[in-house]
């Protein structure tokens, strides 16, 4: 790195380029016209300044679409495609987007653990060269996890066999000891960390009074601050307070594979917390079911909830086609079992969003 070249100033002074490339900027996502710009300005080969500055232009919108956006293209695939495009260092840092933090719903309630909890896929973004990239946020999570879990089994097995009749120097139990905590008895290694903050989740919550009926949509990872809010009203009820009406739509590909939360959604079903559980499988028999199609066998019962009952309806997950989709059959039942228009279903459930009784945290 050209030490003469001034860091962005949004950017910490101090930082090694490591830390830097590795914490601070958006390495992943596809590069935006002022970063083609700057590759274009500093490319030696004619051919490939005249490509990168057609990229970055109006004209050549469709063209950087196809090849750099649609291809998730990185700033490091265009560099290699691009091999005379040689900016000075901190100008590509200063082109580079910032790294975002990445933000998870709470699948747990505030006085049920000291603990946190989150659910997160992981993701896989397709290559232009036909592989597929781990996610940023969802593989360095699940590598601390993999690190944390493989440390706990390491723990579990020196107690254990710290626990049985003492093995000779070399041995297996030996050998074990000193890879968990390092030889002679020296400190263990450290936890792997992650850097979390707390943000509030605004009106995403459960309201005031546990009394009011309330409807849930996560399929997928999407049910993760459900079992938050069942977790509340499992709470309340041991505190002998009474709570009102729920129903869960969950959907996943099968029962055995991905049934996130399977045992706790039971409990709270059985425990009363919970009372209506809907699973939607899209792979487990020949037509695909999901988590709207369960919701139009219920519309009656919703409508009552949401029109007649002034029951609030949360919805989590994907926020193209589930999103969508759900949004779509609420407005049905509206129009169904009100009979009214499109139009005045349509406005029924505006007005529910106005009054804060259907809200969304959804992603893309």
């Amino acid at each position: 790195m050209d030490e003469s070249q001034p860091l962005p100033s949004h950017l910490p002074p101090e930082a090694t380029a490591r830390h830097l490339l590795q914490r601070c900027a958006d390495l992943c996502s596809p590069p935006r016209k002022l970063l083609l710009r700057l590759l274009a300005e500093h490319a030696a080969e004619p051919q490939e300044r005249a490509t990168l500055l057609r990229w970055a232009s109006v004209a050549g919108r469709e063209e950087a679409q196809r090849e750099v956006t649609a291809s998730h293209s990185t700033v490091l695939d265009v560099l290699e495609r691009f091999p005379s495009a040689r900016p000075p260092f901190a100008a590509i840092l200063d082109a580079l987007p910032p790294l975002q933090p990445r933000l998870y719903s709470a699948a747990s309630a505030p006085g049920a653990s000291s603990r946190v909890a989150v659910a997160l896929s992981l993701v896989e973004v397709p290559t232009p060269k036909g592989g597929l990239r781990p996610g940023v946020g969802s593989a360095f999570v699940a590598r601390r996890a993999r690190e944390l879990w493989a440390q706990s089994a390491e723990a579990s097995c020196e107690e254990e066999m710290s626990s049985s009749p003492a093995s000779s120097p070399g041995s297996a139990s030996s050998w074990t000891r000193v890879e968990a905590g390092g030889e002679g008895g020296g400190s263990p290694p450290p936890r792997p960390a992650l850097r979390v903050f707390l943000r509030p989740g605004g009106d995403f919550r459960p309201g005031e009074d546990p009394q009011t009926p309330i409807v849930m949509v996560g399929p997928g990872t999407g049910v993760a601050p459900f079992v938050g809010f069942l977790q509340d009203r499992q709470n309340r009820l041991a505190l002998g307070q009474v709570v009102g009406e729920s129903w869960l739509f969950f959907g996943c590909r099968h029962p055995d594979h991905d049934y996130l939360y399977r045992d706790e959604l039971e409990s709270f079903a059985r425990s009363g917390a919970l009372t209506h559980l809907r699973v939607a499988f899209s792979r487990a028999q020949s037509r695909k079911v999901y988590v709207q199609h369960l919701m139009a066998e219920h519309r009656r019962a919703l409508f009552d909830v949401l029109a007649r009952r002034g029951g609030r309806v949360y919805v989590c997950g994907d926020g193209a086609a589930m999103a969508r989709d759900v949004h779509a059959e609420i407005v049905a039942l509206h129009r169904e079992c009100g009979g009214l228009s499109d139009a005045e279903a349509a406005a029924a459930v505006a007005e529910l969003v106005e009054e804060r009784r259907y809200l969304r945290d959804i992603w893309s």
